[in-house]
C-alpha cells in the first residue's frame, strides 16, 4: 500500500490538470446536496493502492450515519465507516472509474467523446451516454464540461480541469460541486484560526452552568465569564490566545432535601486558550469534514463509563453568514455516543448519554466556541454531572453580537477579603442588608443585568444599612455603591 505523498510525487505536474479525471487525489472536493452554498459532503482520497502501471485503487473517506429504530422511529444508533455518494473506493484506469459500495458499483468513462455509450450500472441495467461537451465557467475559470446522461433520467457532469461537478443522489437531489479545498476555489471549510478569529481587544462572554448530584448531596454553579483577548500568537502549529477574564456568579451546595448554602465569586484572572486543546471540548470538529466521526475524551469521568466518546460533524452557515460546525443530532436523540467493542462498523446504539438535546458542541467562525453542553449519569442515578457553556455576547473587530455586560455589572473587586462592603442575606426576599466600613458615605444604585437603572438612594454612613427590595421581581440584580474615592458593585438575588 503506497502512501499518498509518494504517489503525488509520481503524478508531479499532472496535479494541476485533471484530464477528465473525476477527482485529483491531492485535493479535497466539497459538494452540496440542497442547491445551497452549505457543504454537505467532502470527498477525500485517504489511501492509494497501486494495481498496475496506470491502475490505482483510491480509498475514499467515510462518514457516520444515524439509523433510527424501525419500530418506533426514535432511538437507534450511529453507523460509522459508511460510504458517501461516491462510494467506499474507486478503481481508476486510463479509461474508466469504477465506484464501489459494499453491495453495488457503477462505471464512469470520463474520457469518451460525444455519443460514447457504456453500461453504467450492471445490476440496475442503466446505460450512460455522453450527450454534450461545451465550454463553461467553473469557479471563475473557463473549462471544458462534459455531460453524461443516464438511461434512468440521471445526469453526471465532469469538468476537464476541475473534476466531478454533478452526480445523482439517492432521492433525486443531485450532489453539486461547490468548492475545492486546497486551491481555495468556491465554498471551502474555514481553517482553525478562522474559527477563532479573535484579536487583541476583542471580547467573548459566556454563561457557565455546572450541576453535580450524588446520592447524598448536590452542587449548582452559575457564572458569567467575560474574556478580553490580550495576545494572539502561533507556537508549534498551535494558536495561543491570551486573555484577561472577569468572572461573577454563585455556587449553591446542600445535602439532598435541605436548603442550599451560597458562595459568591467576583474575580479577575489571566489565562490562555490553546487551539487545538481540550479546553474547548471536541476541537476535532473544527478541522472535520461533514459527517466525520470525531473521537475525544470526556470532560469528566464516571465509574463504568468509557474513556473515549465520539460525535459526528455537521456543517452549515448561519443567518449572519458565519460558518458553523457542530456535533450532529441523531434524530433529536443524542449527540455524543459511546464506541462499542465490536468492529467499529456500528451500530453504536445503546449509548447511556440520554439527556436528549442537552448534549451539544458547536463552533462558529469568529468567536470560535459557541456552545458546549455535556452530561453523564451513572447506573441507578447515584451520580449525575451536567455542564453547560454558551456564548452570550461578543465584540469582534468592533461588531457587537448579543449583550456584553459592563465590568461594573459583573461585580469586579467586591465580595473579596478587604472589601469595603458586603451584602446579605443571599438570596434576599424583601430587604437587603448592606454592611459598610464605618463612616462610608455616598449613594447606591440598583440595576438589572442589562444595565437599566431600577432605584437609587443615599448611604447613611453607618456600618449597617437596610434597603427595601420588596417591590423587586424575582431575579438577579446589581447593587452599585459609589463613595468619595471608590465605586464597587455586587450582584444579589431576589427569591421568594
Amino acid at each position: 500500500m503506497r502512501s499518498i505523498s509518494f504517489f503525488l510525487l509520481l503524478i508531479g505536474a499532472t496535479a494541476s490538470a485533471q484530464n477528465w479525471a473525476l477527482l485529483n487525489p491531492a485535493y479535497k472536493y466539497n459538494f452540496s446536496n440542497d442547491g445551497s452554498d452549505t457543504i454537505s459532503n467532502q470527498i477525500i482520497v485517504t489511501d492509494i493502492d497501486t494495481l498496475g502501471v496506470d491502475s490505482f485503487r483510491y480509498e475514499l473517506n467515510k462518514v457516520g450515519v444515524w439509523t433510527a429504530s424501525s419500530s418506533t422511529g426514535q432511538g437507534g444508533g450511529w453507523l460509522v465507516n459508511q460510504p458517501q455518494f461516491m462510494g467506499l473506493r474507486a478503481t481508476v484506469t486510463s479509461t474508466s472509474w469504477v465506484l464501489e459500495w459494499s453491495n453495488a458499483e457503477v462505471t464512469i468513462r470520463p474520457h469518451l467523446g460525444m455519443g460514447g455509450t457504456w453500461l453504467y450500472d450492471l445490476d440496475q441495467n442503466i446505460t450512460a451516454t455522453v450527450t454534450n461537451i461545451s465550454e463553461e465557467q467553473v469557479y471563475g475559470v473557463l473549462d471544458s464540461v462534459k455531460v453524461i446522461s443516464l438511461s434512468d433520467g440521471g445526469m453526471i457532469r465532469i469538468a476537464k480541469e476541475h473534476g466531478l461537478l454533478e452526480m445523482p443522489g439517492p432521492d433525486d437531489s443531485p450532489f453539486l460541486a461547490i468548492g475545492i479545498q486546497e486551491p481555495g476555489l468556491g465554498s471551502v471549510i474555514p481553517a482553525a484560526d478562522e474559527y477563532f478569529a479573535l484579536m487583541p481587544g476583542d471580547v467573548v462572554q459566556y454563561q457557565k452552568y455546572d450541576y453535580t448530584r450524588t446520592n447524598v448531596s448536590y452542587t449548582i454553579s452559575t457564572f458569567d465569564i467575560k474574556y478580553t483577548i490580550t495576545d494572539r500568537s502561533v507556537t508549534d502549529d498551535t494558536l495561543v490566545l491570551g486573555y484577561s477574564a472577569i468572572r461573577a456568579g454563585q455556587t449553591a451546595s446542600a445535602p439532598n432535601g435541605q436548603g442550599p448554602q451560597y458562595t459568591y465569586v467576583n474575580d479577575q484572572f489571566p489565562g490562555e486558550w490553546r487551539v487545538p486543546s481540550a479546553d474547548h471540548g471536541p476541537l476535532g470538529l473544527i478541522s472535520s469534514y461533514p459527517g466525520e466521526v470525531i473521537y475525544f475524551e470526556p470532560q469528566f469521568s464516571v465509574s463504568g463509563y468509557p474513556d473515549t466518546l465520539f460525535c459526528v460533524a455537521e456543517h452549515g452557515i448561519d443567518a449572519d453568514g458565519r460558518y458553523v460546525v457542530r456535533a450532529k443530532k441523531g434524530n433529536n436523540y443524542v449527540v455524543f455516543g459511546w464506541p462499542d467493542n465490536g468492529s467499529g462498523d456500528g451500530p453504536y446504539g445503546g449509548t447511556p448519554f440520554t439527556f436528549w438535546d442537552m448534549q451539544a458542541a458547536e463552533y462558529r467562525s469568529g468567536p470560535g466556541l459557541q456552545k458546549l453542553r455535556y452530561g453523564q449519569s451513572s447506573s441507578g442515578s447515584e451520580f449525575t454531572r451536567r455542564s453547560y457553556l454558551e456564548l452570550t455576547g461578543s465584540v469582534i473587530g468592533g461588531d457587537t453580537i448579543g449583550v456584553i455586560y459592563y465590568d461594573m455589572l459583573l461585580g469586579v473587586g467586591s465580595n473579596v477579603p478587604g472589601s469595603v462592603f458586603r451584602l446579605g442575606p443571599q438570596p434576599s426576599n424583601d430587604r437587603l442588608v448592606l454592611f459598610m466600613d464605618a463612616g462610608s458615605s455616598g449613594g447606591f444604585s440598583i440595576l438589572d443585568l442589562e444595565g437599566r437603572l431600577i432605584r437609587t438612594g443615599r448611604l447613611a454612613g453607618t456600618t449597617r444599612q437596610e434597603i427595601d427590595v420588596a417591590t423587586l421581581s424575582e431575579g438577579m440584580y446589581v447593587l452599585v455603591v459609589t463613595g468619595d474615592t471608590m465605586q464597587m458593585a455586587q450582584r444579589f438575588i431576589i427569591a421568594r
